[in-house]
């Protein structure tokens, strides 16, 4: 074997490890400091909404069951809860992907990050879930995620984990849905006890004058933001009907984590980095915005 082969295969292993290092340690949508709520695809055809609390080493478990009507996001009409991730799917939408939206604009439960039943075990801290995750279609969080969550997992204690089935906590009630069976519908949107869990310690803490300027023309736009911008912890200062434009969902903001966090919650783009107006965060939604 000739030194250039040996140099070549050489270059090969080393671009391959740090390749997977890279996509390992550096990927990540979560950065192991702030709170994290992850939707699950539940076995039994529920919804699991989990929430990381880094802060006090909390685990909060929130559970949805199958039955529960939401106005599906996109425009997609009423449906069961249960339904979602396989409306998604054959959406072509991802299954995840708008149940995350379905429960951030039905519920104002603010998630944008999800897997399905398999990457529950993650949760609590059994390696099985790191393996059965790994089909990128099951999750949008990346392999460093899991393993921190996994780990965050494992040093909860069992005093910390906190059970809510939110069938008893009195933000669900009964009803008979239009298929003539019981089912559940949100009594309240949002839900006054998400605000201490769900609050992000960024908005929070900072106190942000936020903006919401609608120009849908039906005014839709402040309808779906405003309750997961306020479970969040969101101040919002100024709401404004300015007619109809086109265009989607705009955030403008000086902080860097704020934008990128309402971005990926409610699909907005990203505009300049000092927003319009004498505000720290603004959004600027037009009659395109589809969520």
């Amino acid at each position: 074997m000739n030194k250039l082969v040996i140099r070549l295969l050489a270059l090969l292993f080393i671009s391959f490890f740090l390749i997977a290092g890279y996509l390992i340690f550096f990927r990540k949508t979560w950065n192991g400091t702030t709170k994290l709520a992850i939707a699950f695809d539940s076995l039994d055809g529920g919804v699991r909404v989990v929430v990381i609390d880094p802060e006090i080493v909390r685990l909060t478990n929130y559970y949805i069951p199958k039955n529960t009507s939401v106005e599906v996001a996109r425009n997609l009409g009423v449906w069961n809860l249960g339904s979602v991730w396989k409306l998604g799917e054959h959406e072509g939408l991802g299954g995840g992907r708008l149940l995350t939206e379905t429960l951030t604009k039905s519920l104002g439960i603010p998630t944008f990050t999800y897997s399905d039943a398999s990457g529950y075990k993650i949760i609590q801290g059994e390696f099985g879930g790191l393996f059965n995750t790994l089909r990128d279609e099951s999750s949008n969080l990346y392999l460093s995620d899991k393993i921190s969550i996994l780990l965050f997992g494992l040093k909860v204690k069992n005093a910390d984990r906190v059970e809510i089935d939110l069938t008893s906590s009195g933000f669900l009630r009964k009803v008979e849905l239009p298929d003539g069976t019981l089912g559940f519908e949100a009594t309240e949107v949002p839900f006054e006890d998400f605000l201490g869990v769900f609050s992000d310690p960024l908005i929070a803490s900072e106190n942000p004058r936020i903006a919401i300027i609608d120009r849908t023309g039906s005014g839709r736009g402040i309808v779906i933001l405003r309750p997961a911008i306020e479970v969040l912890g969101g101040k919002i200062v100024s709401i404004s009907k300015d007619g109809v434009s086109e265009g989607g969902c705009t955030v403008f903001s000086k902080s860097k984590e704020a934008r990128r966090l309402f971005s990926a919650l409610f699909d907005c783009s990203l505009g300049k980095t000092d927003p319009p107006q004498a505000y720290d965060i603004v959004f600027e939604v037009g009659e395109d915005f589809v969520f």
